[in-house]
Order: structure tokens, then sequence, then C-alpha cells
């Protein structure tokens, strides 16, 4: 019998499997943490495995790692802290949780960084999965620095298990917003985390189908998706966004709202943007800073745009076909050889010209006509039509676009008062909107 993970293996797993004992053969769940210069790794696991019912089975994957660029004491650090983890599998290990720390040295300065740490830690759970062929275990993924919530294992498991068709689930996630750090460190990840709710919130608003959080510290995947999408990525940072990407297209989407995963509000050196560069970018600052977001006009642009995929389809649909009972068959040769019919190119080019300048100086005409024939060419319905425009104008290219719209079109501005204008309360601060942002997420 074939593995389900041959393929997978062959063209795009990082390494080896570094784990010599077989897995339990009812296996549920490997969870995955990426770990570089965490003092409080102990603390994560502890919460972690109070989480694990006692008919599941879990093993828990910690990568240690540092670039071959690291300095002499951020070597010294995570050898240490790999010889605690390995001390720390005695008292830790029972017969449904195994830990298994695993050291990687001196990675290469190109490849070095969570996405190659959190792709080691995944490959590996993987081989896991692969040596029972179990193409429908949990790959779950978590940070060093977080803490969890009394259900999250247990919860994590049960949701795949009630819902089979499920590929990758995100899990509900919530900063502190109190504790032993400094107070400018839990307004900063107030006025973050704020920024990603609005943001998947103003994506839901105008139907965008892709708009799910993509935070690497609470997401999981079943090994077969995982497979079957091409893994992890190694990008330094930005690993989780694009990856999960790549899966919210081709997968079954599910939400774990029973759960929560509380990671931690400190800063990171380590990454050039994503939530530890943006709290590095606002401590900077000082205690007044302010997170700037997208305004609600760019995300109208895109509302428009979404709209008129209907449409776009209807053009050529009714022209191309126009007998009732081929409304669902694709064009012929000679249909697509002759050209457009009369009429078409101009709505098409209405329709176009309607659009914000700033989309427009973002897509040329020529490419939006390319990828309006392209879908059509290969969809039988307007469902599959509309899908097929989503798979071009998918979550990366919404993310380009707003980033260049806000560099010559749109102004970004607060976060505060962006949430504000979206709830239409006016009189509330950051902690109060995050609160209603966190209430509208969980419906």
């Amino acid at each position: 019998m074939t593995n389900f993970a041959q393929t997978y293996f062959s063209y795009f797993s990082v390494a080896e499997s570094h784990i010599e004992p077989p897995p339990q053969p009812n296996l549920d769940c490997v969870l995955c943490i990426p770990c570089f210069s965490e003092p409080d790794i102990c603390a994560t696991l502890q919460s972690i495995q109070k989480t694990i019912a006692a008919h599941n089975v879990v093993e828990i994957i910690v990568v240690v790692n540092f670039s071959e660029t690291a300095s002499d004491e951020e070597k010294e650090y995570n050898r240490e802290t790999f010889k605690t983890l390995q001390e720390f599998t005695a008292e830790f290990n029972t017969k449904n949780c195994t830990l298994y720390p695993l050291l990687i040295e001196n990675v290469l300065k190109k490849q070095a960084g969570v996405g190659y740490a959190r792709k080691t830690a995944m490959d590996e759970a993987i081989h896991r999965f692969a040596y029972n062929n179990n193409p429908q275990g949990i790959v779950l993924c978590c940070d060093a620095d977080s803490l969890v919530a009394p259900n999250y294992a247990s919860e994590v498991i049960s949701y795949f298990s009630k819902n089979p068709t499920c590929g990758v689930a995100t899990v509900r996630f919530e900063h502190p917003l109190s504790g032993d750090l400094p107070q400018q460190n839990y307004d900063a990840i107030a006025q973050y985390e704020l920024h990603l709710r609005y943001y998947v919130a103003a994506l839901r608003a105008i139907d965008f189908p892709y708009a799910y959080h993509t935070v690497g510290s609470s997401c999981a995947v079943r090994a077969q998706a995982y497979c079957r999408q091409g893994g992890m990525n190694k990008r330094q940072a930005g690993e989780d966004f694009y990856f999960l990407q790549k899966l919210f297209q081709a997968e079954t989407v599910g939400e774990i709202n029973s759960t929560a995963v509380f990671p931690s509000a400190r800063i990171s050196h380590r990454v050039p943007f994503g939530t530890g560069f943006a709290m590095k970018t606002m401590l900077e600052e000082g205690e007044n800073s302010v997170y700037y977001t997208y305004t609600p006009e760019s995300f109208a642009v895109l509302q428009q745009f979404f709209a008129s995929f209907p449409q776009l389809y209807t053009f050529r649909h009714c022209g191309l076909d126009p007998q009732p009972e081929q409304s669902g068959a694709r064009r012929s040769q000679s249909q697509q050889k002759s050209g457009e019919v009369a009429g078409q190119a101009r709505n098409d080019e209405e329709v176009y010209t309607s659009f914000h300048k700033s989309l427009r100086e973002f897509v040329s005409y020529e490419m939006f006509e390319q990828k309006c024939n392209e879908a059509y060419n290969n969809a039988a319905s307007q469902t599959q039509f509309i899908k097929r425009m989503f798979l071009w104008f998918n979550g990366f290219q919404v993310f380009k676009y707003l980033n260049f719209a806000h560099r010559g079109y749109f102004e970004k501005i607060p976060v505060k008062r962006a949430a504000q204008l979206f709830l239409g309360k006016t009189n509330m601060n950051v902690v109060e909107l995050l609160g209603d942002f966190r209430e509208i997420q969980l419906t």
C-alpha cells in the first residue's frame, strides 16, 4: 500500500526523521513548537500537557534552533535550553504525552528563522504519522512563549474528529492585556491584535472567501492536507501567512473558537515583520505609540471589485452561450477562437474603468482581461468562475494591493479610528474595541 506521504518526502521534506522510537499506533496529534532563546518553554509545555484528555495520544516536538550567524551567547543559551528539555522529559512524559526536543545547530543564514524551525517540526510530525500511515493525523502548531486554555488539546482533537472533511483549522487566540511585562507591551499588543481582527472582519464584510486569521501559533492541519499542499515553507518571517493562505484556497477550513491560545506580548528581534516586529517598532516609539492600519475606504474599493465578478461571468456567458440549455457549458474551441462578441469588450472595459484608480494601477486592463478569460475558459458555472477569480486575487494579492494603495492613494489611519469607523462606535477605547471584535469573531 502506498503511503500518503511518499510524494511529499520525495519532493518537499526538509530532512530525514530525527526521532528513533516509533510512535504509538493510536497517535492522534503532534504538536509542533519552534524555539529560539525562549526562557519559558517549560511553562508552555506544562500548560499544554494539562489539556490532553486521557483517551488521546499526543506527541510534542520542540525544535531548538539557531543560525550560523548567532552569537556565542545565543548558541550557548539554546544548547542549554535543549539540555534542560532533555532532562525535563523524565518528569514530563506520560503514557499519552511524549516530548521530543530536537536541536538544529548552525542553520544556514539564508534559511535560518522561524519558518525553517516550524517546517522542521511539522515535517517530523509527518514522519510520525507516515509511520502509522495515518493521513488523518493532526499537526498542531504553537509557539514557545504561549499558554493555552484548559481544554486546548482535547478540543482541537475533538473538533477534527467531529469534522472529518476539515483539512485546516484556525484556533482562537487572545493576547494577554495585563501581566508581568511593562504596561507599554500590553498597550501595544492590544493595538496590534485589534489590527488583526479589524483586517479579518473588514475582509468578511466585503465577502472575501479566505478571510481567516493567519497566526502560526494557533492553527492545525491534517497530515494529508499538509502533504497535499507542499508543506510549510522556510521563510524567515510570514511563513504562517503564506502557508495558511495556500491551504485556505485548497482545503475545507474550520474555525475552532471553543478553546484558545494566549500568545505572549513580548517583542522579537528575530523577524523582519509580523507580531514580534510590530511590537518592537511600537515599543521603540515610546509610551504613546500608535499602530496604523488600512483605511475602510480601501476595503470599499475591493468590495466593488469583488462584486463585479458575477457580472463579468454574465457578459461572457450570455454572449457566447445564448442557448438556455447550454447555460452550464464551457466555450467551444470555435467560440474561443472567434474572439469577443459585440459589446463584451466594451462592457468589460466599462466595468474596469469604474474601478478606483488605485486598483486600475495595481491591475492593468490587459491583466484583468486575461484573468477573466482564463477563469471563464476553465469554469462550467458562475460559481466556478468566481472561485477561479478569487484563486487569482487571493489573500496575497489583497495584502499587496492594500499596501500598494496606501503608498499613493490612501493614508493609513490609527487602528483605533479604523475600528471605531467599522463598528460605528466612536466613543470606545482600544481595549473596548478589541473586546467587541473578539466577540464578533466568535459568531
